[in-house]
This record gives structure tokens, C-alpha cells and sequence, in this order.
């Protein structure tokens, strides 16, 4: 058995003098570059620190971080300095355990809500006690869930059904609960998926990303791959603030264009199916969205590698670039989670040797940052 990896590094923030390559910094705007302190991973995927496939994370107030993995079909709680404190569920079809986990929530309350293909299961987060399981959670799953200030969490349902012969995907964002969902819906959207012609035609909008603060608003985004559009909703689903700001879009290469065509390619003929794909001429925006202890508002654009996320504060003015450095893997294999407990990110690229958990301290980032 190879030795578990818990390597430590140092924080690093630097305010770059020149330009990086697509980015679009603007004048007197700083860039912050950080890189992991604490990375989790081993060689071998049957130790207590190895990860087969990290489905979701999410952190605690303590800076701990929950990771979900399907094909070991349990979650375990990491400290902030990378020890395994305790693990939740296993395989199984009893009390507790797990088929397929994907999803996991932690709400304020200390309630860990973790979504699998029998459910959505609940468990005291401290004493890792199993709470009971809803199955009316099932199809469509409940995903991308966030967990709230009180008992309550924000999750993604798409499904699709036939219409007239189309595919319809329709999704929607709303508050849940242990019990029956809530009367909350922050955002929906019913768009078709056109194949017909033996061509994958998107016509359906792509299902944005979501985060909570802690007062419990959430924060929705409709961004494009060349504008930032973040709607932010109070726990009630109110609309308070809408946050826009135009930014030049980041064009794939055309080795990256190449890439992304034989990988969907590739997918769709493991699938039996015969579709073309064109991949879209830049890169999509938002793909990661957070909110720090400091209520700033971090949305990642488009790019490959390394992630960069743009800083906004509450009234929608940008006043930093964060640069994400250090990634083992291409940068858009790296999904990252920022909460006010902490920044954590996990890689999810099928051809890396090793799947890993990052574990980042997020920069004091002030008006300063911008002058």
C-alpha cells in the first residue's frame, strides 16, 4: 500500500505586473494567484485517503470538508489539515447505506443531507447518526445541492420527457427540506434537445450554477460565455439585486476544439448513438459560483487552465481576479466550492491517475485590492 498523500504548501498570492494569456484583467485590477494547502488523495483507492471518483464536496464551519464517492458508495468528513475524521454509509441497500451517492449537503443546523439513487438520506453531521431516508427523492435525484442557514437546502431536479416526438429538458433550482420539497422555486427553464437529423443541436439552455450566503440568499447564474448575469434571491424567493457585467469571451483553441469533439463523440458511440457534435467557439461562463466569509462574490470564467474567478462585491462592482494555481490535473478537470466556511476543490478529469480534494485558504480581498 503506497503512502496516503497529505502534502502541505504554502500559501501563495502574488499580483501579477503582466497580463496572463486570456485574461482580462483590467487596468489598476490586481490578479491574486493561490494554491492548495492541504491536498487528500493516495495511489491506492481502497485506503481510507483514496478517492475513486469524487462526485461532490462540501465544507463545514470548522473548515472540514464532506466528500461524496459513488464507486466506494460512501462520504467521509476530512479536517481542514487533511485527516480523515469520520465516514457516512456504505454499500448497501439497508438503513444508512448507499447505491449510488452523488450529491451532499450540510445545512447550519448540522444536519448532512447526501442524495442517492434509492433517496435522499439524512445523518447528524457530529455523530454521523443516520436519520431516515425520503425515496420520493429518486427521478428525477436531487443535485448540486447547498445547504442552508436553518434546516433547508437548495438543490437542482432536471428531467425530461417527449414531446410531439422532441426531447424537452426542463430543471429548476428550488428549497428542500428531509420531507416534501418547499413552495420555493428560485429559478426553472423547459428548452428542447434537437437530434434528429443525426446532429447534437443545443438548443437548450445550459443549467447554471448556484451558491448560498450565510443569511441564507441565494444566489443564481445566468451568465454567457462573454457576460456575468447573477441573480440573487432572498431565502423566500424574492429577487433583491441583479449583478451584470460584460467581459471579453475566452475562444477555445482549436486543439481544445478538437478535444472536446472526439470526447463527445466518443461518448455517444459507448451510448450506441451516431450524433455529431460542434463544440461551441468559447468557453462557458459562469461554472463555478461562491460566496467567502466576507459576502464577496466569486464567479469562475471560462478558460481551461488555471481557473479564474472574478470578484464581485454586493452592489456588483469587480474588484479582484483570484487565479487558482497548482492543479494536478488540466484546470477544467478542477470543480472548486467556495462557502463562507472555507474553499475546497476536487478533480474530476476520468483519465487522471490520481483523484484528489484541495483544500485552499481563501485571500483577504478589500476595495484595496483594486487600486
Amino acid at each position: 500500500m503506497k503512502k496516503t498523500v497529505i502534502a502541505m504548501a504554502a500559501l501563495i498570492i502574488v499580483s501579477c505586473t503582466e497580463e496572463p494569456e486570456n485574461d482580462t484583467t483590467e487596468e489598476n485590477l490586481d490578479t491574486l494567484v493561490i494554491t492548495h494547502e492541504v491536498m487528500i488523495g493516495d495511489e491506492n483507492i481502497y485506503s481510507d485517503y483514496g478517492f475513486a471518483i469524487v462526485s461532490d464536496i462540501c465544507l463545514g464551519p470548522d473548515g472540514s470538508v464532506f466528500v461524496v464517492d459513488p464507486m466506494r458508495a460512501e462520504a467521509r468528513r476530512f479536517s481542514s489539515s487533511g485527516e480523515l475524521m469520520v465516514s457516512y454509509g456504505q454499500k448497501g441497500e439497508g438503513p444508512g447505506e448507499f447505491t449510488e451517492p452523488l450529491g451532499i449537503a450540510l445545512t447550519h443546523s448540522g444536519l448532512l443531507f447526501v442524495s442517492d439513487a434509492r433517496g435522499l438520506n439524512t445523518f447528524n453531521a457530529e455523530s454521523a447518526e443516520w436519520l431516515g431516508l425520503n425515496g420520493s427523492y429518486t427521478r428525477p435525484m436531487l443535485l448540486k445541492m447547498i445547504g442552508n442557514r436553518d434546516s433547508t437546502f437548495t438543490a437542482l431536479r432536471s428531467w425530461s420527457f417527449i414531446a410531439g416526438q422532441v426531447p424537452v429538458r426542463t430543471a429548476q433550482y428550488g428549497l428542500y427540506n428531509a420531507g416534501n420539497p418547499l413552495p420555493v422555486v428560485f429559478w426553472s427553464d423547459s428548452s428542447r434537445i434537437d437530434h434528429s437529423e443525426g446532429s447534437f443541436i443545443r438548443t437548450c439552455s445550459e443549467e447554471p450554477v448556484a451558491t448560498v450566503d450565510a443569511q441564507g440568499n441565494v444566489y443564481i447564474s445566468e451568465s454567457t460565455d462573454s457576460r456575468v448575469r447573477i441573480l440573487k434571491y432572498s431565502p423566500e424567493g424574492e429577487l433583491l439585486t441583479l449583478i451584470e457585467d460584460d467581459f471579453p469571451p475566452v475562444m477555445l483553441s482549436e486543439e481544445q476544439r478538437s478535444r472536446e469533439e472526439e470526447y463527445y463523440t466518443s461518448f455517444a458511440n459507448r451510448l450506441g448513438m451516431s450524433i455529431t457534435y460542434t463544440p461551441q467557439d468559447s468557453w462557458l461562463a459562469v461554472t463555478s459560483l461562491g460566496i467567502d466569509r466576507n459576502s464577496l462574490i466569486w464567479a469562475r470564467v471560462g478558460g481551461a487552465e488555471p481557473p479564474l474567478f472574478r470578484v464581485y462585491d454586493q452592489t456588483g462592482n469587480l474588484i479582484a481576479y483570484v487565479r487558482v494555481d497548482g492543479v494536478p490535473v488540466n484546470g477544467r478537470y478542477l470543480d472548486i466550492r467556495i462557502s463562507p466556511w472555507g474553499m475546497a476543490g476536487f478533480t474530476f478529469d476520468p483519465s487522471a491517475e490520481l483523484v484528489q480534494v484541495l483544500l485552499y485558504e481563501i485571500p483577504e480581498i478589500s476595495a484595496a485590492s483594486s487600486n
